[in-house]
């Protein structure tokens, strides 16, 4: 059996981490982005066996947290 692990982060960062990246196609429109963000967010969070909070932690920080989790 797995388990699911949802790295969870704000809009805000989300936005911030690809507002140079051109070839995210759903993320062309930031308005249209972040109504998707909200409409999926709900179904991440209920899946999700593990949430783990990703702003302001480094890749090391996430990764030591999932591994602490399993």
């Amino acid at each position: 059996k797995g388990r699911v692990f949802f790295l969870n982060a704000t809009f805000d960062t989300i936005f911030k981490r690809l507002a140079s990246d051109t070839l995210r196609p759903l993320f062309k429109n930031s308005v249209e982005a972040k109504i998707l963000y909200h409409f999926r967010l709900p179904l991440y969070l209920h899946y999700a066996d593990q949430v783990v909070e990703v702003d302001n932690k480094s890749v090391e920080e996430i990764a030591q947290e999932i591994v602490s989790a399993i």
